[in-house]
């Protein structure tokens, strides 16, 4: 008797976990979206530069590749640093060094790997990667960290809160305690988890620049592994899903082996079809659209708020494919501010081909030991 009535509350808790996941996501027709598409010959018909920023180069801020890059308020320019350092450097607006944050290690305090950072309105800054959540003070000083049962891939503070996407449980436990999103206060209390893990994560490891992003004060999430994206409610705390209708057969039928070879591992890569970035800015959401099975590269322009997508074929703005015909790109797109995107000028030899196309870069000097230009480009 006792065993079943056991069995009844387990049953029930299921199911109202279950219903809870349910109710908490309200689905969003991609078709009440305006949709344009644009032809592209030059980017300055996607926006206007509005400064270049020549990052300082020395011993003690060397960056192989400006991958994460965020700008404060006050116009200090925070890089990760992921390869060699492992550590997140500061510059201030005209790219003079400041400090670093970030110790190798795993004692307090200090992290294996950074795979993700952001900051606050005080310039307090978290780091997430191996397992744990970092803060530093606007100094830099270590004020705490917490250990997480998960691997948290991207972190974006909004708010009073700090979003993080569970990119791999690293704990045996049931399903329904496996979310896709954690909440956390700025001291790190666990606030809750929110949206339901991709397990497919569990099979092929796979993940973009980014996912999360700020827009309108309220988080925004692209989706892994078929195009679209999420919205989480700030106050409620409760998801909006807008799902691109694409054809997803193929790739859903990998997903069911019960071992995946090389072979379907690239073929996965190829099937995805997915935001390669996701940006945002006070007004826009920006990201990179990719297929490689069906050699899609296009820069999407969202406005949540007003329902309206403008998208541009990508290969105008950055030196991706070999094909590419621009006469001025760039290397990637590496971030985000309140009017625009940030973008990144890595090779140096190919920056002297069209320095001289474009009036705010004739002065700079950029040698192969430099580190990255950054270029802030104003969206129209």
């Amino acid at each position: 008797m006792i065993r079943s009535f056991l069995l009844l509350v387990f049953y029930m808790f299921i199911l109202l976990a279950c219903s809870e996941n349910k109710s908490e996501i309200l689905r969003i027709n991609y078709q009440e979206f305006n949709i344009r598409k644009h032809a592209l010959k030059h980017f300055s018909e996607l926006g206007e530069i509005e400064k270049v920023v020549q990052i300082e180069t020395n011993d003690h801020c060397l960056v192989s590749y400006a991958i994460n890059v965020v700008a404060s308020n006050n116009g200090d320019i925070y890089i990760a640093e992921k390869d060699s350092q492992k550590k997140v450097f500061r510059f201030d607006k005209n790219g003079t060094f400041i400090s670093s944050y970030g110790v190798v290690g795993e004692g307090p305090g200090e992290s294996k790997e950074i795979a993700c950072f952001d900051i606050d309105h005080d310039q307090s800054l978290y780091i997430s990667g191996g397992n744990k959540i970092i803060k530093y003070n606007a100094n830099g000083t270590f004020v705490k960290e917490l250990k997480t049962d998960f691997d948290g891939q991207d972190i974006k503070v909004i708010g009073d809160k700090i979003y993080v996407y569970n990119s791999y449980p690293s704990f045996n436990n049931d399903k329904s305690s496996k979310h896709e999103i954690y909440i956390y206060s700025l001291d790190l209390a666990f606030v809750r988890g929110i949206g339901t893990f991709d397990e497919r994560l569990m099979k092929h490891s796979f993940f973009p620049f980014n996912v999360l992003t700020k827009c309108k004060d309220k988080c925004f999430y692209s989706k892994l592994y078929n195009l679209g994206f999420r919205s989480i409610d700030p106050n409620k705390l409760s998801i909006s899903d807008v799902s691109i209708p694409i054809s997803s057969d193929k790739l859903d039928g990998l997903f069911k082996k019960k071992r995946l070879k090389s072979k379907e591992r690239n073929q996965i890569n190829a099937l995805t079809h997915f935001f390669m970035f996701f940006y945002g800015s006070d007004n826009y959401i920006f990201g990179a659209e990719r297929c490689r099975s069906k050699n899609i590269l296009s820069f999407w322009k969202i406005n949540p708020e007003l329902k309206t997508i403008d998208k541009y074929p990508f290969t105008k703005l950055i030196h991706y494919l070999e094909d590419d015909k621009a006469e001025i790109c760039f290397d990637r797109v590496s971030g985000a501010y309140k009017d625009g995107v940030i973008l990144a000028i890595e090779d140096s030899e190919r920056f002297q081909n069209y320095k001289n196309k474009e009036p705010l870069f004739k002065k700079i000097k950029f040698e192969l030991s430099d580190n990255p230009i950054l270029v802030f480009l104003r969206i129209n």
